[in-house]
């Protein structure tokens, strides 16, 4: 993960550089599709925010975990707190089927096809 402070060598010679935002979570496998019926009010809030451009979501309903990556224009988009991000009671309305979100992280996007 990239530390505050420390830069890369595209950014140093010009570079555009990207991040990427992955939160895991876990829950009962046999909620998921409650839990994933929330998907698109999801997509369509985070769509909202500022630097946000591309995300996606993932399920495997075998184990009852998920994870959502999502592209941003900065770091600090990257990193915005979970409040911030325009979800308003999504969080609770999924921790209400059982979902466990795990703090997200954030890394420089560093290669890419």
């Amino acid at each position: 993960m990239l530390r505050a402070g420390e830069q890369t060598r595209d950014r140093r010679q010009g570079g555009r550089i990207t991040y990427l935002r992955i939160t895991r979570s876990s829950g009962d496998p046999s909620r998921m599709d409650e839990a994933t019926a929330l998907n698109q009010e999801i997509l369509a809030a985070v769509h909202r925010q500022p630097g946000f451009q591309s995300a996606y979501l993932g399920a495997d309903r075998a184990s009852g975990r998920a994870v959502a990556v999502s592209i941003w224009e900065t770091q600090e988009q990257a990193a915005m707190p979970r409040d911030a991000l325009g979800l308003g009671d999504l969080v609770s309305r999924l921790e209400a089927v059982g979902l466990q979100l795990e703090p997200p992280d954030v890394y420089e996007i560093t290669g890419q096809v």
